[in-house]
């Protein structure tokens, strides 16, 4: 009965208990407002700042954590007169990290696989070039550290040198993220990015003379392959090797794209300062 007595009591002064529901409301907000006033209570957001800042450094940290070192090779090959007739050069990569071995040894296992490739085929054209009557010839194959910093990993690449006739000459770069060790593709650094450097591509060698006929379908097939782009300082470096878009005498062709301009394509852990 007592609840029934209340029922009728609501409905009957429906206005007056909104107000007191109101004013119940605003007396709780005004208690909070005094005790966030007073410090009695808080959402702690500058510690979870803290945490957050304190994850990002760390993960910096681990991605800043690689050494990397070189070790020399050399292939020499004798003639009948057992004298060197090829001297060849080449550097080994070594990476370590230890707060991210994984990746550390997924980009060393990596450039290790393309040095020995090209190291395969040096080392036969050397034994077929060893009667050779010429002094000084080998090819070298040698890597250098490009742009290292907490995202990416950049290497370039260069070989040089000849077995006495058409000389060995290609410019290579390769980029790595730095917390996956994954080689990045150009469609893996942003969205359009892919589209962009090949429209900007198309613009700076139209016109060029001695360019292939299907030249466009060979800078798509460019940039598709591995080690013809890199990051600089300033932006990325594009490569066109040797007889890829023309003959011989376009020889190895670069283009610059400046960060100002990849930087609005680029995702932002790839941006470049």
């Amino acid at each position: 009965m007592k609840g029934n007595n209340w029922w009728v009591f609501v409905k009957k002064n429906n206005n007056l208990v909104i107000i007191i529901l109101m004013g119940i409301i605003i007396l709780i907000l005004v208690v909070l407002c005094i005790l966030f006033a007073t410090n009695k209570i808080s959402f702690n957001l500058g510690e979870n700042n803290k945490i957050e800042e304190k994850k990002d450094k760390v993960s910096r940290q681990k991605n800043n954590d690689y050494k990397i070192s070189y070790k020399d090779e050399e292939y020499v090959t004798k003639n009948s007169q057992n004298n060197d007739s090829t001297i060849n050069k080449r550097n080994i990569i070594s990476i370590k990290n230890n707060n991210n071995e994984k990746s550390a040894l997924a980009i060393e296992s990596k450039l290790n696989d393309i040095s020995n490739k090209e190291w395969e085929e040096i080392k036969t054209m050397a034994d077929e070039s060893k009667e050779n009557t010429y002094d000084g010839i080998g090819v070298n194959y040698i890597f250098k550290n490009g742009v290292i910093n907490s995202s990416r990993l950049t290497f370039l690449a260069n070989v040089s040198g000849s077995f006495g006739g058409v000389s060995w000459l290609s410019d290579e770069g390769y980029n790595f993220d730095a917390e996956t060790g994954e080689l990045l593709k150009l469609e893996d650094i942003g969205t359009g990015v892919y589209d962009y450097v090949y429209n900007t591509c198309i613009s700076n060698l139209e016109g060029e003379t001695s360019l292939f006929d299907n030249w466009k379908d060979s800078v798509k097939e460019e940039l598709n392959k591995e080690g013809n782009w890199y990051f600089t300082d300033n932006g990325i470096r594009i490569i066109f090797q040797k007889y890829s878009i023309s003959d011989g005498s376009f020889g190895i062709k670069t283009i610059d794209i400046k960060k100002d301009e990849i930087n609005k394509y680029l995702l932002n852990k790839y941006k470049i300062k």
